[in-house]
């Protein structure tokens, strides 16, 4: 039996407002100085993680109508997912030791103008 458009928006809408609670998130975390820290580190990162799993499993905890279920269900999902971005992100960043420094190769010939001349002369 197909979703009827009330379910659809029980599942839809939680993502959507998910994704405005996830941008408050990164907000308190530009404002408490944690938005450069390694993503577990991060208040957005372990609120996400934390109250998406406790989402999910307050329908095992307590009985809940089915709308509400499918609305934690879709938001705790939504939430858990940052797991994903975090352990991405925690292997990309690379060691300081893994840092390269290039230079630029000094020039063979110099070119200086010589009094006298009109043109230029190579040493």
């Amino acid at each position: 039996m197909p979703l009827v458009a009330r379910e659809k928006a029980y599942i839809v809408g939680p993502i959507h407002i998910g994704k405005g609670l996830e941008r408050v998130l990164a907000l308190i975390d530009a404002y408490t100085g944690k938005a450069g820290a390694p993503p577990f580190q991060r208040y957005s990162t372990l609120i996400s993680i934390i109250g998406g799993g406790l989402m999910i499993a307050y329908s095992f905890i307590r009985p809940v109508k089915y709308e509400n279920d499918l609305i934690l269900t879709s938001l705790g999902s939504y939430f858990t997912t940052k797991i994903w971005d975090a352990v991405e992100e925690h292997f990309a960043t690379a060691s300081p030791a893994a840092a390269v420094t290039v230079t630029a190769p000094k020039p063979m010939v110099t070119v200086e103008r010589v009094k006298g001349t009109e043109g230029l002369v190579k040493k």
